[in-house]
């Protein structure tokens, strides 16, 4: 499904801004680490949520899901993922969201990959 849209799809440079998340925490290591592993956990379940949803086309649920996730991005400093699901949100209300649900996808990846230990 996603194949040709992702070839045309430019690689997250730098997902996470690190020194951004440690600023708004007030720079905790604890605390920066129960933040990103609570994200890293929701983001796979409405990952999930959202492909299940992608499967039937329900777009609405789509929309919903990437309106939680780009909140979820935003609140750990990863500022260049949330236009993606800006984009897949806007799209899904309109109906159809093939191509944008790919870049989402593949953004989301690449955060979960620079995030994961």
């Amino acid at each position: 499904m996603c194949g040709a849209a992702l070839a045309t799809f430019l690689r997250v440079s730098s997902p996470f801004d690190l020194r951004a998340l440690r600023a708004a925490l007030g720079d905790d290591p604890t605390l920066v680490a129960d933040v990103v592993a609570i994200y890293l956990a929701s983001e796979q379940e409405l990952s999930a949520t959202m492909r299940a949803a992608a499967a039937r086309e329900d777009w609405g649920e789509v929309a919903r899901v990437a309106h939680a996730l780009r909140g979820a991005v935003l609140a750990i400093a990863a500022m260049d993922i949330a236009p993606a699901l800006h984009e897949l949100e806007v799209s899904a209300r309109n109906g159809t969201a093939t191509e944008p649900l790919c870049h989402a996808l593949y953004a989301l990846g690449e955060l979960r990959s620079s995030l994961s230990p």
